[in-house]
């Protein structure tokens, strides 16, 4: 659909009417100025209706956008570009006459390497607008900047932050809920790996997993891995075992053979996918375990990527 025009034929002739102005003012900052290595940015993001009669907006979280508009972006220049977010559910919410909608996203999500010290960061919304009616109006385009200034090292209360974030999980909003998500997700710090578990376990697989992308070289993030293995479905097995084949160092050999001894086959299979992607010695002699196995099913994948040549890493 085109939200800037509209063409009207009628009695001969054609007309071009144009669409009326979204109805929002925005306002984005973040909710304190001071922050540390690994803290979750978050950024309050508020929307106004300046009109006496409702207005509304289609809207996904995380991204904000909606429609085909790709929501929000932040950047450390100014007149970057915003792309979309991927395929968030998409809700039409309304907004009450001259009141505001408030929500919380995370800077870090697009700006994963801040640098210590203060920076500016600018952000633009594109979203995609209504009227009272539920009626599509011209998109709304904001844009803005503010600083942050990032301190060097851990921060002192992370576990304390993370704990309230995680109370959050039992929120019965469901926004709330889904800002803890975006919180911890978007902690590095290595506090937040319990819970992320917690996040596994409440049903949000892809976004406790995507988090655990960024813990390589952390025991406690390899374990919890292999512990998700242990009770994965076919699905989730394959996509832990692609955050462990994206990590530079391995899993360390006796959680390998956890997985290899223990009961899991959708762990197992998945296993294989690992063991040929980082072919070495001790991997192969974990293929070859494998290949014996008296699942036929897993026997015979394993026997396939012995096949194979070794990949160069």
């Amino acid at each position: 659909m085109k939200l800037s025009t509209y063409l009207w034929l009628a009695c001969g002739f054609a007309a071009t009417l144009a669409r009326a102005d979204c109805p929002l003012d925005v306002q984005a900052a973040p909710t304190r100025a001071d922050w540390h290595a690994g803290e979750p940015i978050e950024i309050r993001v508020r929307m106004t209706n300046r009109l006496d009669r409702p207005a509304g907006l289609a809207l996904a979280y995380p991204s904000l956008g909606g429609q085909g508009y790709p929501g929000i972006g932040f950047s450390l220049r100014p007149n970057a570009p915003v792309t979309g977010s991927g395929n968030a559910i998409e809700s039409i919410l309304q907004i009450a006459p001259r009141d505001a909608l408030q929500v919380h996203v995370y800077a870090n999500k697009y700006l994963p390497a801040l640098p210590v010290g203060a920076s500016r960061i600018y952000w633009k919304l594109e979203v995609a607008c209504l009227d009272d009616k539920g009626a599509f109006v011209a998109p709304g385009t904001f844009a803005g900047s503010f600083t942050v200034r990032i301190a060097a090292g851990p921060p002192p209360d992370a576990q304390a932050a993370v704990e309230r974030h995680a109370q959050r999980l039992d929120a019965t909003d469901p926004q709330q809920r889904r800002e803890a998500i975006e919180a911890l997700a978007n902690t590095s710090a290595p506090a937040v790996l319990p819970a992320l578990r917690k996040v596994y376990q409440y049903g949000y697989r892809n976004d406790a997993l995507q988090a655990l992308r960024k813990f390589d070289d952390n025991p406690a993030a390899a374990g919890l891995l292999v512990d998700i293995l242990a009770t994965a479905d076919a699905g989730a097995a394959r996509n832990a075992v692609r955050v462990a084949a994206g990590w530079k160092s391995g899993l360390p050999a006796e959680l390998l053979e956890q997985v290899v001894e223990g009961p899991a086959l959708p762990a197992r299979l998945a296993l294989v996918d690992y063991l040929a992607a980082r072919r070495s010695a001790a991997n192969d002699a974990l293929l070859r375990r494998l290949a014996t196995d008296e699942d036929e099913t897993l026997a015979r994948s394993a026997r396939a990527a012995l096949a194979k040549p070794a990949p160069t890493r």
